[in-house]
């Protein structure tokens, strides 16, 4: 039997939204309009990262569940996202809570990651896969963001589902 190829997602805005919860955090303790059009450069709304329970009452965006966990019969499963000390029990406990999956990576640095296939929201961090991984596909999810041309594709989840399950190789 060959083994399943790696495929590895991002958790924010990928698979759970807390975009909405950030602005209201930037705009209720601190007076900032934040915009997700851009890079968030002002600092003193990342306080919003430091709470503990931060996933404890979000559920994910609709019908990943479904998706991930059939790619999960083909696929092995990474989890791959950022967390700050505060909040990185309550994201692998959402994590947990919702997926079959096979790995959860913390770190700043994804392309240190090995896989086929990559899943994020932001195409910025596709950049040094292109340079270093070469052969991972890397797929942007289509959001509000302007991508930067780093993708191999841009695809909603029904159309990433479609494409993951047309490379099986039986």
């Amino acid at each position: 039997m060959q083994a399943k190829k790696v495929l590895a997602i991002d958790v924010d805005e990928t698979i759970v939204s807390l975009k909405e919860d950030w602005l209201l955090h930037a705009k209720k303790n601190h007076g900032i309009d934040l915009t997700f059009k851009k890079e968030i450069t002002d600092i003193q709304t990342l306080d919003f990262w430091d709470r503990e329970d931060l996933y404890d009452d979000k559920e994910p965006m609709d019908s990943v569940i479904d998706i991930i966990n059939n790619l999960h019969k083909h696929y092995s499963i990474f989890f791959v996202s950022h967390c700050r000390d505060a909040h990185f029990r309550s994201k692998l406990n959402f994590i947990m809570r919702y997926f079959k999956f096979d790995g959860f990576i913390n770190t700043p640095e994804k392309y240190r990651i090995q896989c086929d296939y990559i899943i994020d929201d932001r195409d910025i961090f596709f950049e040094p896969f292109k340079e270093k991984n070469k052969e991972t596909k890397c797929i942007l999810l289509k959001t509000e963001y302007i991508g930067s041309g780093f993708a191999d594709y841009h695809l909603d989840w029904k159309e990433i589902e479609k494409l993951l399950l047309s490379e099986i190789t039986l």
